[in-house]
């Protein structure tokens, strides 16, 4: 038995509810682009060194990820001089099937497991030029009798080197975790991206370029800045996986609603995810 908890620890630690819930998108305006976005001053998960801006918010995120994990995710953001932000995000999935030495048709029982973790971030203006900042996260995940937690750092720098075009560097990940019986690797990742506007219909261009664990990704992504309605859409490419997404943003007035979807190589086996938002300016 305790093979096949070692092996479900491991198989949903890959599945984004341990380690892997370091690096899931937090909400639907990063899945609607694949996660391209590192010089666009969307989020600092994205990279934290963003623009200031006048307009505070609350958003909140209903979410679902491969294989019937569901989260939750908000967040606030405020400050003039110093961009800051603070946010909550939950991941759970339910009834996981617990088997025997030699599985049968019927489970000894089932389980669930989760993961929650606490971030804030904090941005700074660098000779009107350059904005660099941070994000700190807090994490703990749990699975049947595991548990790992730890705390990991983000570090971004934006750099507009003109009016259309923005440059942006992260590090993400930095940190330990720590778990009771398992060795914990962080999935640490730097990533270098530009975001090319094109004034005249509104739209930018994202591309970015990470390294996580030795491995390259490359991420396109599209955004418009219109008045209503704006389309966002994205593709991730590496050895091991290819991917599109898109989604839809809505504005009224004070309130802003995003949605995405994210397709990939095995949506049909492990589902299609989801992400919605509701937000609020303040």
């Amino acid at each position: 038995m305790k093979q096949i908890i070692y092996l479900l620890t491991i198989l949903n630690f890959n599945w984004a509810i341990g380690l892997q819930g370091l690096i899931i998108p937090s909400n639907s305006k990063i899945l609607a682009t694949a996660g391209a976005g590192i010089a666009s001053n969307l989020y600092p998960e994205l990279n934290p060194g963003i623009k200031p801006t006048n307009n505070s918010f609350l958003q909140y995120s209903i979410n679902q990820w491969l294989g019937e994990i569901k989260g939750n995710n908000i967040l606030y953001r405020w400050g003039k001089k110093y961009n800051k932000q603070l946010s909550i995000q939950t991941w759970n999935v339910d009834k996981l099937e617990l088997r025997g030495d030699s599985p049968s048709e019927t489970p000894i029982e089932t389980f669930g497991a989760h993961f929650v973790s606490a971030s804030y971030s904090m941005s700074c203006n660098l000779n009107n030029k350059s904005y660099l900042g941070f994000l700190v996260k807090t994490n703990y995940s749990h699975l049947f009798t595991e548990s790992l937690y730890g705390i990991t750092f983000d570090f971004g720098l934006g750099l507009p080197l003109k009016d259309y075009l923005n440059l942006g560097i992260v590090i993400r990940n930095i940190g330990y975790e720590n778990t009771n019986t398992l060795q914990a690797n962080l999935p640490k990742e730097f990533g270098i991206g530009t975001e090319t506007k094109f004034a005249f219909i509104k739209t930018s261009i994202l591309t970015d370029l990470l390294y996580t664990n030795m491995q390259s990704e490359f991420r396109l992504g599209l955004i418009t800045d219109w008045k209503w309605l704006n389309i966002n859409l994205g593709s991730s490419f590496s050895k091991n996986r290819n991917a599109n997404s898109l989604g839809f943003s809505f504005d009224y007035r004070k309130w802003k609603i995003n949605s995405g979807i994210y397709f990939h190589e095995n949506s049909s086996i492990l589902g299609v995810p989801i992400f919605i938002d509701i937000c609020h300016y303040l």
